[in-house]
C-alpha cells in the first residue's frame, strides 16, 4: 500500500471526548467504543454533520455485521478492523484519506477512470466541500478551518457524499432525498441522546429491517454494491447504478472528489462534476427504505423547511406519513424515551438552516405510542390542539392587536398585516409548550383536555397583547381608547372561544361568582 496516507483503520485520526479524558481513535476503534456503549462525543463534528456521521457509522456497522453473519456489536478493535477490510475485499486503500494512485479508491472518493485530475477544481478547506452554502459569508463563514486536521476532512466527505443535494449543473444530489432541493432528514426515537446509545439502537433497527427493504425495494440480498466509493465512476450516464444492483445498506457518494497533499504537506481537494447522479433512482422520490426518513403515503420522502410543532405534528400524528423504522419505539427505549428530529433545509442555491429538535416522552405518555387505539387518541387530540391554536390566533389575538394598531376603531381592517409579528410571537410561545401540554393532558377526557388547552391559549394571547402596548405604534390621540378596545375585543372573543372558563356558578350563599 504505497503512496497512501491517513489510514483510518490504523491511524488514530478521531478525537473523542470521553467521560474523563480526550482520546484518539481509529475508525475501527470508534466502532469498538460505540459497540461497548462507552461515552463518545466527537470533538470536531459540527451540528449539521451529526446525522450524516451517525447514519454512516450505523450503515457501515450493519454492512460489516451482516457480512460476518453476526449481530454481536460488542467486539474488539481487531475484529472490527478485519470486518471493514473484508468489506473492501482486503484492500486498505478505501480506508485511506489520500491515495496517490487514481486508479484506486480512497476513503469516500471513487477511483478516477481518466487517471488524471487535470481540469478538476481546487478546494483548499474541508468546509468548502461541505453542504453549507456559504458563498456570501453570511452566518457561517466559508473556508474558515485554517488548519484542518484529517478528521475535519473525514466529516466533510461523509456529509457531502451522503447528504448533498443539487448544487447546480453537474453537481447532483444523493438518492435518499426527494429531488435536488430536498433533504435527508432524521426522525428517530431513542432511550437518550448519547451517541453510543443511538448507534446501538439504530444498528439493531437497520439489521432488523433488511429483509423488508429487499422485498420492498428490490435490493440484492447478497453481493450488492455496498461501499460505492470503491467503484469506478466516470460521471457519465453509462455507469449509473440501479438499486437492484445495490445492497440495502449501501453507502453512497454524490460527488467526484479526491484529496491530495497540497503545499506544506497540507491536505487539499480536487472536485469535478458529473453528467448524471450516481444512482438511477429519481422515480423513487427519495423512498429508498432509509430508516430515518419519513415517507408519505404517496411514496414521497419527507422534505421539510423547519421542525415547528406544526410540521412535527404533521409527521407524527396526521396519518400522512408512514412510521419510519427508526421512529418506532422499542422496548429497549425505556419508560421515558425521546424523539429526535434533525434536518438541513435547502433552497435553490442557498442554505435555509440546520434544525434540530428533541421531544421528551414522559412515562405517562409512553403507552400512547405503543397501542394503536391510544395512538389514534393522541393523534386526534394533537389535531384538536392544532385547530384550537389556529382559532386562537385568528379569533382572539389578531382582532385585539388590530384594534390596538388601528386606534380602537369600531370597524377593523382585517387586511392590515401589521399584526404578523404578534402572531409569530404567539406561535413561538405555543411551540415551546405544545408537546409537554399534549402529553400531560393526553390521559384526560377529550373535552377536559381541550378546555385546559383553550384556557392556556387565552393566557398566552393576553400576555402577547399586553407586551404589545409598549412595542406597537399606537395613535397618540387614541392611545387609551386603543388599549381599552383591544382588551375588550380579547375579552369578548375569549368568552366565545372558551365559554366554560367564564361560566358563572352559584356560590353557597346564592351570589354569582366567575
Amino acid at each position: 500500500m504505497a503512496d497512501c496516507r491517513f489510514n483510518l483503520l490504523t491511524d488514530t485520526v478521531f478525537s473523542i471526548d470521553s467521560s474523563d479524558a480526550t482520546v484518539d481513535l481509529t475508525l475501527s476503534g470508534v466502532l469498538t467504543r460505540l459497540g461497548r456503549g462507552e461515552p463518545t462525543e466527537f470533538r470536531a463534528v459540527q451540528p449539521h454533520q451529526q446525522h450524516a456521521w451517525h447514519a454512516f457509522l450505523v450503515q457501515l456497522g450493519a454492512l460489516a455485521l451482516h457480512a460476518s453473519h453476526s449481530d454481536a456489536v460488542a467486539r474488539p478493535e481487531t475484529d472490527w478492523r478485519a470486518m471493514l477490510l473484508a468489506l473492501s475485499g482486503g484492500a486498505a486503500e478505501p480506508w485511506c484519506l489520500i491515495v496517490d494512485d487514481l486508479a484506486k479508491p480512497a476513503f469516500m472518493q471513487p477511483p478516477v477512470p481518466e487517471r488524471s485530475l487535470k481540469g478538476w477544481a481546487e478546494i483548499l478547506a474541508p468546509d468548502a466541500i461541505d453542504i453549507l452554502v456559504t458563498a456570501r459569508n453570511h452566518d457561517v463563514k466559508s473556508a474558515r478551518i485554517a488548519a484542518a486536521a484529517p478528521e475535519h476532512w473525514v466529516y466533510a466527505l461523509v456529509t457531502v457524499q451522503t447528504m448533498a443535494g443539487f448544487d447546480g449543473r453537474m453537481n447532483y444530489g444523493i438518492a435518499r432525498m426527494n429531488g435536488g432541493y430536498g433533504n435527508r432528514p432524521c426522525v428517530a426515537a431513542a432511550r437518550d441522546l448519547a451517541f453510543a446509545t443511538r448507534f446501538q439502537r439504530d444498528l439493531n433497527v437497520l439489521l432488523g429491517a433488511r429483509s423488508g427493504m429487499i422485498e420492498s425495494y428490490g435490493y440484492r440480498p447478497e453481493g450488492g454494491a455496498a461501499l460505492l466509493w470503491t467503484l469506478d465512476w466516470s460521471g457519465d450516464a453509462s455507469d449509473r447504478l440501479s438499486l437492484d444492483n445495490c445492497d440495502p445498506f449501501f453507502i453512497e457518494v454524490a460527488r467526484r472528489i479526491r484529496l491530495i497533499h497540497g503545499a506544506s504537506a497540507s491536505i487539499t481537494a480536487r472536485q469535478k462534476g458529473s453528467a448524471t447522479a450516481r444512482i438511477n433512482s429519481a422515480d423513487r422520490k427519495g423512498d429508498l427504505g432509509d430508516p430515518w426518513v419519513p415517507v408519505s403515503r404517496e411514496g414521497l420522502a419527507l422534505t421539510a423547511k423547519n421542525l415547528s410543532y406544526r410540521k412535527l405534528c404533521e409527521i407524527l400524528f396526521s396519518g400522512d406519513y408512514a412510521e419510519n423504522a427508526a421512529r418506532c419505539l422499542r422496548a429497549d427505549d425505556g419508560d421515558s424515551p425521546v424523539l429526535l428530529a434533525e434536518l438541513f433545509a435547502r433552497g435553490q442555491g442557498k442554505t435555509e438552516g440546520f434544525h434540530e429538535r428533541t421531544i421528551p416522552v414522559p412515562q405517562k405518555a409512553r403507552r400512547f405510542f405503543s397501542d394503536p387505539t391510544r395512538s389514534e387518541q393522541l393523534a386526534a387530540l394533537a389535531r384538536d390542539f392544532l385547530q384550537l391554536a389556529d382559532d386562537a390566533g385568528k379569533k382572539l389575538l389578531k382582532p385585539a392587536v388590530l384594534a390596538l394598531l388601528q386606534g380602537g376603531s369600531d370597524q377593523l381592517n382585517f387586511k392590515d398585516d401589521r399584526a404578523s409579528p404578534q402572531l409569530k410571537d404567539f406561535d413561538a410561545a405555543i411551540d415551546q409548550i405544545f408537546f409537554p401540554r399534549l402529553f400531560d393532558l393526553a390521559d384526560r377526557p377529550p373535552d377536559e383536555a381541550q378546555a385546559a388547552w383553550r384556557a392556556e391559549l387565552i393566557e398566552i394571547a393576553r400576555r402577547i397583547l399586553t407586551d404589545s402596548y409598549d412595542s406597537v405604534p399606537i395613535p397618540v390621540a387614541r392611545h387609551y381608547r386603543a388599549i381599552a378596545m383591544a382588551e375588550r375585543r380579547l375579552s369578548i372573543a375569549a368568552r366565545k372561544f372558551a365559554p366554560e372558563a367564564f361560566v358563572k356558578e352559584e356560590s353557597s350563599d346564592g351570589s354569582a361568582t366567575a
